[in-house]
């Protein structure tokens, strides 16, 4: 595939890509405030057996109803984007602001979408985390 037809390619993708990247952005900003909530509860004591079930199902429904909803568009969209983004990177198409800004705008689209997926992942690692520090 030629430059110019990459870049057409390119373009078309980003259409793809915004629709997607839209409905990942506003889904993070609704999960937000929950996920937040939830890594804000306190852990009972270890004498309230039923409270600290009642938190570790909290914690658990958190990652399935919250955080897999955000983390596995994300990370898919990373997944998508890759390659394109390491054919950008290793034929060094990234240019100078007053050129064609497509590369350039793809490859930090692409790491915004990565590091969403980064910190969706580090969500459940906290809450898992939080679960089994609450079995203790």
């Amino acid at each position: 595939m030629t430059d110019s037809a990459f870049e057409k390619t390119l373009l078309d993708g980003s259409q793809m890509v915004s629709v997607l990247l839209v409905f990942i952005s506003v889904l993070f900003g609704v999960k937000y405030q929950s996920i937040a909530a939830t890594l804000r509860q306190e852990i009972p004591d270890a004498d309230r057996g039923g409270e600290r079930r009642a938190f570790r199902r909290r914690q658990a429904q958190c990652i399935f109803a919250d955080v897999l909803p955000v983390a596995l568009p994300a990370a898919l969209l990373g997944l998508i984007l890759l390659p394109p983004t390491v054919r950008i990177l290793t034929t060094n198409m990234l240019t100078h602001p007053s050129d064609d800004l497509v590369p350039t705008v793809f490859v930090l689209v692409e790491a915004f979408v990565v590091a969403g997926a980064i910190w969706s992942i580090a969500w459940i690692v906290m809450l898992l985390n939080r679960i089994f520090q609450s079995r203790g």
